[in-house]
């Protein structure tokens, strides 16, 4: 439906507000929903069946602590890792 609506010509912020709406929940089970999240889904290359390893990595292994990748470590792009949700075309 997000992919539907943005393909349409709609902004997050109507999207989010659409889906609020319609009482759709997300991860956490919440009604709300917020332009940041509805866009984090729209980037996100998981659901065209790609993965990107190395967004984080461990600065300190005793903490766990670990930062965003900002070019500090190498990053890694999988095509086609496994079933996409939505076609690559959309």
């Amino acid at each position: 439906m997000i992919y539907d609506l943005y393909l349409q010509g709609y902004g997050t912020t109507t999207i989010a507000h659409r889906l609020t709406e319609l009482a759709r929940k997300n991860k956490k089970g919440e009604v709300s929903r917020h332009t940041h999240g509805v866009m984090g889904i729209i980037k996100n290359e998981k659901y065209k069946g790609d993965v990107l390893l190395g967004k984080t990595f461990t600065i300190d292994p005793i903490s766990k602590r670990r930062l965003a990748n900002m070019g500090e470590q190498n990053q890694f792009y999988i095509r086609d890792h496994h079933e996409p949700i939505v076609s690559r075309e959309v």
